[in-house]
């Protein structure tokens, strides 16, 4: 449509419950009902105007629940084809949220990963949306112009917007005095909230790097006394608040954002060229992949030299200085940073390394908490045992970061 006064992009908004439904309906208008001509699922289809762009929208409700979640964002993807998905809705606080707040996942554990041995080891299974959609988010949430979209009716405190991970899994928890809960705040104690379908969307938009996909919640309940806050309407107003900042970042998507490189979740490069008849400029497209590919590899390297040589650094019960326990943390900088710069890339290549780039993710946070909190040097005998086991859990942990390193470094 170039050239013309406004040009049309399509999203897939999904929600589980009535309640997130309304609250994003209201932002949409001309609107319709449609049915999916093979499976008969009902969506509702509208549009949404901002900067000459116009969004072709289509909201459909999944239902609770992980599956149900991935189930229909895999059906309206194929069938709709559109170019980003969000799902919108609200969930509970784990930690470092208020009432009303809004949360941008930056991750979605599936906290019901794990092995289950004689002692059950977590395992968790991570979504993780593409790096430059959070960067915007960030962006948007130090401002206060989506706080416009909430309209005559806003809620009793001004939200914050926090980009932050959260965890999801199949139970509704409501007391923090739970053991579920206890588990949550044990072994995920970085995650602000919890829900029940981000997690199974994420993964189901992971199949398809042509889509961009964010989870967007809102905090409705503080887990005990959800009947309380029920009844003050919090679930409305969470919503209201999660769907105000959605659509004032969909607003924000210009043509810009959608001629990055890094845009979208590309299809394989390696395909694209085997797909595609070649044109005068091809080689100097190929010339330039391959670059950036040797690059990674180089960065790669440089990331497991790195790992190399702080591993050294824990274990067989020798003392680790403080000055080795900073050199670890920079290392685990570095590999934050390394991630940051090369998910995009990988992911739109060759989507097989998926999970590794995910687990890497886990893994590092995991590891600099670990090392941050490393015990100071015990006074002999006084707490050696357990000084020993910290030590041997970092450098077990380094050994099997090493490892996934090296596995993404020959993904080919």
């Amino acid at each position: 449509m170039q050239g013309s006064k406004s040009e049309m992009h399509r999203i897939v908004i999904l929600v589980a419950i009535p309640v997130e439904f309304q609250a994003v309906r209201v932002h949409l208008r001309d609107l319709r009902e449609e049915k999916h001509k093979d499976t008969k699922t009902m969506y509702v289809r509208g549009r949404f105007t901002a900067r000459k762009r116009v969004w072709d929208v289509i909201l459909g409700q999944t239902g609770a629940g992980n599956v149900r979640a991935a189930v229909e964002a895999e059906r309206a993807i194929n069938y709709y084809k559109p170019r980003v998905v969000f799902f919108i809705g609200i969930a509970g606080r784990l930690k470092d949220a208020e009432l009303g707040d809004v949360v941008v996942a930056s991750k979605v554990y599936s906290y019901e990963s794990g092995k289950a041995g004689d002692v059950y080891h977590v395992r968790p299974d991570v979504g993780i949306p593409k790096y430059s959609f959070i960067q915007l988010a960030e962006a948007e949430a130090r401002k206060a112009d989506w706080l416009k979209r909430l309209g005559k009716n806003p809620p009793p405190h001004s939200p914050r917007v926090l980009i932050a991970p959260i965890v999801a899994g199949e139970n509704v928890l409501a007391s923090t005095h739970s053991q579920l809960y206890q588990f949550l705040r044990e072994n995920y104690d970085h995650a602000v909230g919890v829900e029940m379908e981000g997690h199974g969307f994420y993964q189901a938009c992971y199949a398809h790097p042509e889509v961009d996909a964010l989870c967007i919640r809102g905090i409705s309940d503080l887990i005990d006394h959800k009947k309380e806050t029920d009844m003050q309407n919090w679930q409305d107003i969470a919503a209201r608040n999660a769907s105000a900042f959605a659509f004032a970042l969909l607003a924000k998507l210009d043509d810009a954002y959608f001629r990055a490189p890094e845009s979208g979740l590309q299809s394989s490069i390696a395909e694209k060229d085997a797909t595609s008849p070649r044109s005068p400029g091809s080689s100097t497209t190929e010339n330039a992949f391959h670059n950036e590919m040797q690059a990674f590899h180089q960065a790669a390297e440089k990331q497991i030299a790195q790992v190399k040589d702080i591993i050294v650094f824990f274990g067989d019960g020798r003392i680790t200085f403080s000055d080795q326990r900073k050199r670890a943390l920079n290392v685990m900088n570095d590999l934050k940073t390394f991630l940051k710069q090369w998910t995009d890339l990988i992911l739109r290549v060759r989507r097989s390394v998926t999970w590794k780039i995910s687990d890497l993710h886990v893994q590092v946070d995991e590891l600099h908490s670990e090392i941050d909190n490393f015990p100071s040097v015990p006074s002999p005998d006084k707490h050696r045992q357990s000084y020993v086991e910290t030590q041997k859990r970092v450098q077990e942990k380094l050994g099997r970061l090493l490892d996934s390193l090296e596995q993404l470094e020959k993904s080919e």
